[in-house]
């Protein structure tokens, strides 16, 4: 991928999430994270999240690292969209 797509990605989106799943019933949008970058992957004999593998200063990394701060991914609730997958994004 180029500089440009990496820097466009929309990383975060919402859906409307499952009864089961909101405690709330007037908070049924929640966010949710593209999976692909927090994927673990093994390369160069190192395994963690794909995002790691760009560099320190890449905008992209700098932004899943703050995802990571705030949230974590719930992958029991996913969405599918043009055959990427998002994750549930849970406040800490």
């Amino acid at each position: 991928m180029s500089k440009e797509k990496i820097q466009k990605i929309d990383l975060i989106k919402s859906y409307d999430v499952s009864e089961e799943y909101v405690i709330d019933s007037s908070k049924r949008r929640r966010e949710f994270v593209m999976r692909y970058w927090f994927d673990e992957v093994n390369f160069q004999h190192e395994t963690k999240p794909r995002f790691k593998f760009l560099s320190e200063n890449s905008e992209l990394r700098k932004r899943c690292e703050l995802i990571l701060k705030t949230h974590s991914l719930d992958n029991r609730n996913v969405r599918f969209e043009e055959s990427l997958v998002f994750v549930l994004l849970i406040s800490k």
